[in-house]
């Protein structure tokens, strides 16, 4: 069957690209290999169940989703292979498993940054470390996301995302000689 569209904009271009195919139309193996090639080139994804070519897909050079040839494009796919192909989970259980995993995470954080920050700081100085802390917190606020910005302007948005994290190791490391 032909694909279902909508009212956006890039399926108005799809419209006047392919203004042959109509939604609810049954194509052949050749119509559906022709169109399976074409795809390369825009912004559409297209997967094919049933008939001879079943199974198949094409994903466009401009599809959001496509990993292009940056530094860091080999770990989603090394990740997707090797952890939720072989658990067999889909993109919405993916993000639900990985929302879970950050909040366990991150959930006690703040407590436990702040209780850490007490045990260290002498008790008739505690109100300039706190303020100390609260000032960091602040700049932090303000050089990840700047950070962000700039790596992703140089390289891509991978390599930004692995040096906000190198940032955040670095900072576990400097705590390790802490108390």
């Amino acid at each position: 069957m032909a694909p279902d569209l909508g009212d956006s904009p890039s399926e108005d271009i799809w419209r006047e690209e392919r203004g042959d195919i109509k939604t609810g139309d049954t194509l052949d193996t050749g119509q559906a290999g022709e169109l399976l090639d074409s795809i390369r080139g825009p912004e559409y994804n297209l997967s094919i169940a049933g008939g001879s070519l079943g199974g198949q897909s094409a994903l466009g050079e401009l599809y959001p989703a496509n990993l292009g040839e940056g530094p860091m494009d080999w770990w989603p796919e090394a990740i997707h292979h090797w952890v939720w192909r072989p658990l067999g989970l889909d993109a919405p259980y993916q993000w639900l498993v990985l929302g879970v995993g950050l909040g366990v995470v991150l959930g006690g954080s703040q407590a436990l940054a702040r209780s850490l920050f007490a045990q260290i700081s002498p008790v008739t100085k505690s109100g300039e470390f706190f303020s100390f802390f609260g000032f960091v917190s602040r700049a932090s606020s303000v050089i990840g996301p700047l950070l962000y910005v700039l790596v992703t302007g140089i390289l891509d948005t991978r390599v930004a995302v692995v040096a906000v994290m190198l940032l955040i190791v670095g900072g576990v490391i400097v705590l390790r000689w802490v108390g």
